[in-house]
């Protein structure tokens, strides 16, 4: 979903209206700016935003502030350079956790070939953990529950209260007793 609303929002009219507006709230900072814009990324989009104020700035439709105008491409390169390092670390993270979480290999041939596997969307493993680890759960929930509110000592299991029924002998001393009772009564 997020694929399909980049696909319609970049080079959107929307798009750029939000440049520019964030453009004027930053005062012309970009990296301000593209922490503002959404679904930007100074590795991708450098080019195209500096296009899009520049015409801006034309058009009279924007101030041209001096931290834009003035910008050496030192800091443009070095801002492109962060953004693309920082893309690099966090792809390599995911693949460290998708490799802890079992999914590691299908990950691995998806990046290289660049395509995703016919009918998978990359999600059939992970969908595979989680279920493996909700039966796990609801085993040990089971455990928990029963070890926790299940008497204590020689009750059989699905026996009211832990109570066992008594035997023959000790029915008849019981009924005796309360006989007993009821008759001094």
């Amino acid at each position: 979903m997020i694929e399909s609303f980049a696909g319609k929002y970049k080079g959107s009219e929307e798009e750029k209206q939000d440049v520019l507006k964030w453009y004027e709230k930053c005062e012309g900072k970009m990296a301000k700016l593209y922490k503002n814009v959404m679904l930007s990324d100074p590795a991708e989009d450098e080019e195209r935003f500096r296009a899009i104020i520049d015409e801006g700035i034309e058009s009279g439709e924007v101030e041209g502030y001096e931290a834009y105008t003035e910008e050496s491409e030192n800091s443009r390169r070095k801002r492109v350079e962060a953004a693309r390092k920082r893309k690099e670390k966090e792809a390599r993270e995911a693949e460290k956790h998708a490799a802890e979480l079992g999914i590691g290999k299908d990950l691995k041939k998806t990046k290289k070939t660049g395509k995703k596997e016919k009918g998978d969307d990359g999600m059939g493993d992970l969908a595979a953990l989680i279920g493996q680890r909700q039966k796990g759960r609801s085993d040990n929930f089971l455990a928990d529950l029963e070890a926790k509110y299940a008497p204590k000592g020689k009750a059989k299991a699905g026996t009211k209260r832990g109570t066992e029924e008594p035997s023959e002998e000790d029915f008849a001393r019981i009924e005796a007793g309360r006989k007993s009772k009821r008759t001094k009564n």
